[in-house]
């Protein structure tokens, strides 16, 4: 009943997989998205090897972005050590 519910709706949604095992896979996909460890999400889905559960981790490409943001917002490497950068045309940072 179930199985035959899954299968109708995908079909309907225009989805390419049909089935049960399309929700496993966007349970998987929702909680990577979310930010959820792997680990966790391993563990939720009941697999033993962790490559199983990255097969059904899909990020959508705003997920992708939003990680390149967290590269593009973190501080510099001179701001987290306290370095300042020498003035152009410097090489010791001396100025004049």
């Amino acid at each position: 009943m179930v199985f035959d519910l899954a299968r109708r709706i995908s079909r309907r949604a225009g989805l390419s997989k049909h089935g049960v095992h399309i929700l496993r896979h966007s349970f998987g996909s929702a909680l990577a998205m979310r930010g959820a460890p792997a680990r966790a999400i391993q563990e939720l889905m009941g697999h033993a090897d962790i490559q199983t559960t990255q097969r059904c981790m899909h990020l959508s490409p705003a997920s992708v972005n939003a990680a390149i943001q967290l590269l593009e917002n973190a501080i510099s490497v001179e701001t987290l050590w306290g370095w300042e950068r020498a003035p152009k045309g410097s090489r010791d940072g001396s100025v004049g």
